[in-house]
């Protein structure tokens, strides 16, 4: 944008220097330097208007530059985040089993230990 803003004040520059010439220009100019200076005038009067948003569009295209780098890594970092919750709920789902698979053998082991512990007391009473 900075070239463009360049570029465009010396086209106005050369645009003004063409409108002078074309004052100066004698009976003997050529058609086509008209055609030519008509040209450049027009030009220099479409870039007149944006030379001054120029500066402040530069400046917001800089702000936005650190938005549009976050959201150019922003899918990556979502894939990344998916497949962490994918590995996160495989291991809840493994404890998940593994918390019954544990509810199950306490309640044999608590089983066996009362069977156990009234075989004790049935033992110590015939002693």
């Amino acid at each position: 944008l900075e070239q463009a803003s360049t570029k465009a004040k010396v086209i106005r520059a050369d645009l003004e220097a063409a409108s002078k010439a074309r004052n100066k220009l004698t009976a003997t100019y050529r058609k086509e330097d008209s055609k030519m200076i008509q040209e450049l005038h027009q030009q220099m009067v479409d870039l007149e208007g944006l030379s001054g948003h120029l500066p402040k569009l530069v400046e917001r295209l800089q702000q936005l530059s650190g938005l549009h780098v976050k959201a150019s890594t922003f899918g990556t970092r979502l894939e990344e985040l998916e497949r962490s919750a994918t590995t996160v709920e495989g291991t809840v789902s493994q404890l998940e089993q593994t918390m019954g698979e544990l509810k199950v053998s306490m309640k044999h082991n608590l089983l066996a230990m009362q069977q156990n512990l009234v075989k004790l007391d049935e033992r110590l009473q015939k002693l």
